[in-house]
């Protein structure tokens, strides 16, 4: 199940700022430009802020000590057997972020409970906190709510697991295909969420050769190329591309993921086969394309599909499902037409707008699969709870 604010927003392998020392001059004009409001409202209203950020370093200080402070409550849980244990003396990191930029740091070590308490935040400017704690060698993270001056409070419990080298039985519950049909090819941009239903992470496959552990592997089309990174991955430093094969070589937590990425299927002979195949058992696999007068045929060897016609945010598109597929069976389209024909190279770097239209209709599309994920991931949460009275305090 997904433990976050939406459905599709993914527990872990968020695409966060790395947390960095704050550089003066900037820190001072962000924290002068919040101060603004509430300096004008009358909590400070002798100070002028300084929006060019030459103010000393000291009276910044001071007119934070004289805002309004918040408080953090941070927890760390061991997630076992449907379950929850504390994990006593762990090392938890916090992380404040303002406008998506790291504002301030902190270290804190978690009592016999692991709990802590942090006090005197300064959240007058609005405040996303973010905690991390490492356990057995992973790292494991959770975002809260925006603290502010109207809430001054929160609370972040962060689960962690323990780790196992058996495969889990992970599985594909949606995998959207967006593709605009553009001279020279299609550009696609893919958006998939992976489910590990254990209660363990899995550390992944046999090392090769450089230690590397792929977990989630994708199959894209044979002859993909510009295959652009977008959210989800931790970055092409773990992430490889080799064949057809995109391979994700990060451990994989319980819960859900969600990868989004795009590249470029180049046309032969004014065609473009866009061919799909499962690594594991996949709930959904939808693909859509623009009304735009392209042919669609089966693929070779493809899984039964069933088509239909859509006009979401004002746009025709045309979508293919393919559902319930097995672990090896492929799912695809030949793609062609005089709208393919042309010798100008296409690449990812400028994506046509319809394909970024079409991803707002393939969400409008998905949002009821989603809803029916969500569900059934919010049933097996309930049916532990009444299995596990303890978790569900």
């Amino acid at each position: 199940m997904i433990h976050t604010m939406t459905p599709f927003r993914p527990r872990f392998h968020r695409s966060y700022p790395a947390p960095v020392r704050e550089s003066w001059p900037a820190a001072r004009a962000c924290r002068s430009l919040a101060l603004a409001g509430w300096l004008a409202a009358g909590g400070a209203a002798a100070v002028q802020p300084d929006p060019v950020g030459t103010q000393a370093p000291q009276g910044i200080e001071q007119i934070l000590q004289s805002a309004p402070k918040g408080k953090l409550t941070v927890s760390a849980v061991l997630v076992s057997g449907g379950s929850t244990s504390p994990v006593p003396g762990a090392v938890a990191e916090v992380h404040l972020f303002h406008n998506n930029r790291p504002f301030k740091q902190f270290k804190v070590l978690l009592d016999e409970h692991g709990v802590t308490v942090l006090e005197d935040l300064p959240v007058i400017m609005g405040v996303v906190p973010l905690v991390r704690v490492e356990y057995k060698g992973l790292t494991y993270q959770e975002s809260g709510p925006q603290l502010n001056a109207s809430a001054r409070e929160g609370t972040i419990q962060v689960k962690v697991y323990d780790t196992t080298e058996e495969t889990p039985p992970w599985r594909i519950p949606m995998r959207h295909i967006m593709a605009t049909p553009s001279p020279g090819g299609v550009a696609v941009t893919e958006l998939v969420i992976v489910e590990n239903p254990s209660d363990k992470t899995w550390l992944g496959k046999d090392p090769d050769d450089k230690g590397n552990r792929p977990t989630v592997e994708l199959t894209l089309p044979g002859n993909a190329k510009d295959v652009k990174l977008e959210s989800g991955f931790h970055g092409w430093c773990c992430t490889s591309y080799e064949g057809r094969d995109l391979r994700v070589r990060m451990p994989m937590m319980p819960g859900q993921a969600r990868y989004r990425f795009s590249y470029v299927v180049p046309e032969t002979e004014g065609a473009a086969l866009l061919c799909f195949v499962a690594p594991v058992l996949t709930d959904h696999v939808m693909l859509v394309l623009p009304d735009d007068g392209t042919t669609v045929s089966p693929a070779p060897d493809a899984a039964e599909v069933t088509p239909r016609a859509s006009a979401e945010g004002g746009v025709k598109a045309r979508v293919y499902q393919f559902d319930a597929l097995r672990p090896g069976q492929a799912a695809g389209l030949l793609v062609s037409g005089t709208l393919m024909a042309g010798s100008k190279p296409l690449t990812s770097k400028g994506l046509p707008l319809l394909t970024w239209l079409l991803g707002g209709v393939g969400c409008l599309i998905a949002a009821g699969l989603g809803l029916l994920v969500w569900r059934r991931s919010s049933k097996k949460s309930a049916g532990l709870a009444k299995q596990h009275p303890a978790q569900a305090a």
